[in-house]
């Protein structure tokens, strides 16, 4: 059986990597700046939350000229990794 919630953590370039469910749609994406401790990913399947962001939250921020919408949604998610060497 095939569960839709099981997340799998795929690179989608150099530098990004983007979650992905087990029908293959992308529900998130890793910040471009998120550094993984080396070793091998073994659990992507806990998400903690979905939150909201605005621009309004952004303003007065490095991240204000960035923006490219009012409001888009960023997801909290657990990783584990297992240590390399283990």
């Amino acid at each position: 059986m095939t569960r839709s919630w099981v997340l799998s953590l795929l690179r989608a370039g150099e530098k990004r990597r983007s979650l992905r469910n087990a029908a293959g749609v992308i529900v998130g994406r890793l910040s471009q700046n998120c550094v993984l401790p080396t070793g091998d990913v073994v659990d992507v399947t806990t998400i903690s939350a979905v939150i909201t962001r605005t621009r309004r939250q952004a303003q007065g921020t490095a991240w204000e000229a960035l923006c490219k919408t009012e409001r888009w949604e960023v997801v909290l998610c657990q990783v584990a990794v297992q240590p390399a060497g283990d």
